[in-house]
């Protein structure tokens, strides 16, 4: 017999950490699904995502119920003429898609934007929205690792202090997340 863990359920999620199956994310969400949580509530990964869990699991889920609950892929747009550099929707994003400094414009990362909409209800000008995304379902599906691996990413950096030695450099930060996702690539 096969034993599933985590991971093997986390590979099928979509990593978009858009909390629209009732869970903080799709870890949370994995692990109540090893705990017999349905299989069918994740909105951005669709039937896909619901067939592939099905099979991993050998479990059934309600095609019904993941097309009632699907989320097309979309992606954050944020009004420059609206926006006030507040910074309130740069810790919800679980990507770092968004990008700007305090009291100036910020823009979004549309490659690295899940479009989870995490940002849009935190913004206090309303100037973040989700707009259609030309990808498909099965090209945000292909986009996951790289997804997942920025989540971690931000995760990490979050847990883990910045040196009081290591000033700030966003250059230089950039730089690296660019040469991280082309050796991904």
């Amino acid at each position: 017999m096969v034993t599933v863990g985590k991971e093997d359920v986390l590979n099928v999620l979509p990593q978009t950490q858009c909390e629209e199956c009732g869970y903080k994310g799709c870890e949370p969400y994995a692990n109540a699904i090893l705990e017999g949580e349905d299989i069918d509530l994740c909105a951005p990964g669709g039937v896909p995502v619901m067939r592939e869990l099905e099979t991993l699991l050998v479990r059934k889920g309600s095609k019904e119920k993941v097309l009632s609950r699907y989320t097309p892929p979309t992606t954050a747009e944020i009004d420059q003429d609206v926006c006030i550099g507040c910074t309130k929707c740069l810790l919800p994003c679980p990507t770092d898609a968004i990008i700007g400094g305090k009291k100036q414009n910020h823009f979004v990362l549309a490659s690295d934007c899940t479009g989870c909409g995490l940002c849009v209800p935190i913004c206090p000008v309303d100037c973040i929205e989700l707009i259609s995304d030309p990808v498909s379902c099965d090209t945000q599906l292909k986009m996951k690792e790289g997804y997942r691996a920025l989540y971690e990413n931000k995760k990490n950096r979050i847990q883990t202090p910045r040196s009081v030695n290591r000033p700030l450099d966003i250059r230089a930060d950039l730089k690296k997340i660019l040469e991280d996702k082309d050796e991904q690539s």
